[in-house]
């Protein structure tokens, strides 16, 4: 009973101090004082991360951490609003969209995405216009050795997620299957850690996914114009229902995929509104 007790007193004192720490208020405070439209902004973010938290327990530094990321993705947002307004051709990068495979990318571009590297982002190309992303890179590289297993663990998926994206030009950019093995991942990661600091945004992916993989997207079709499925959301429902027949995601998808298979297309229809309603699976 003493140990319980000291182990309870222990649990309490730890999210105190994390939520209290006045270390906590002045990196808020300072966030604050950053111009989110600099992109150097977020190393100016990162150097006052370490020299405060250096010595702090994971709880703080997690809780840090979070404060860091939703300010990263901040910065993000408005340095894409000016992106955007730039009037130089950044596609110039991307000779695949019809850029003279000999055209010369000047010296601005070049220091231009240099620095955006240095800072956690980088250009990329959707339907011919360029934008602004997140190297999460620089997230391994600045946090890895501060945050938990846990939070580790999540960043590590996330910045896959962000390298394969997920739909373009209203088309999946991953192969069903690994919409599967995302959904699955996130499953077993919610199972394991109902108290982790971002869960909402891990059950948030998670009924994302599973939507585009029972759906399809627009310009990737779950049904054939024959009605049957498509051969890649096959592989992907049969890796589900048959390796991991024991998961919940299983359970979610097998009455579709049985519908489909079976050409009762209003039948899985029906089910798939009844997991929008129910907040299984988000549009």
């Amino acid at each position: 009973m003493k140990k319980y007790f000291i182990l309870l007193f222990s649990f309490f004192f730890t999210l105190c101090s994390a939520s209290e720490n006045p270390k906590l208020k002045e990196y808020k405070d300072y966030l604050s004082s950053l111009n989110q439209a600099k992109y150097y902004s977020t190393s100016m973010a990162v150097s006052k991360y370490k020299e405060l938290f250096a010595i702090e327990n994971l709880t703080v530094r997690d809780e840090a951490f979070v404060m860091f990321d939703n300010f990263y993705k901040e910065v993000r947002s408005k340095i894409n609003e000016s992106h955007l307004d730039d009037e130089i051709d950044y596609a110039v990068l991307f000779n695949d969209y019809n850029t003279p495979s000999n055209t010369k990318v000047s010296n601005l571009i070049i220091k231009y995405r240099k620095d955006l590297n240095e800072n956690g982002f980088d250009i990329a190309i959707s339907e011919g216009l360029t934008y602004i992303k997140s190297e999460r890179n620089f997230i391994s590289r600045n946090f890895y050795s501060f945050i938990s297993p846990a939070m580790k663990e999540y960043c590590t998926f996330y910045n896959i997620i962000s390298k394969e994206e997920t739909v373009d030009d209203g088309a999946l950019a991953v192969h069903p299957r690994r919409l599967a093995e995302r959904v699955l991942w996130l499953e077993k990661y919610i199972e394991s850690n109902p108290n982790f600091k971002l869960i909402e945004d891990c059950k948030m992916f998670y009924r994302y996914f599973l939507y585009l993989l029972l759906n399809g997207t627009e310009n990737t079709p779950l049904l054939e114009d024959n009605s049957d499925i498509n051969a890649r959301f096959v592989d992907a429902f049969e890796f589900i229902t048959l390796e991991y027949s024991n998961s919940t995601t299983a359970k979610y998808v097998l009455p579709v995929y049985i519908s489909l298979k079976n050409k009762q297309k209003k039948e899985a229809y029906i089910l798939v509104e009844k997991y929008i309603t129910d907040k299984i699976i988000e549009r």
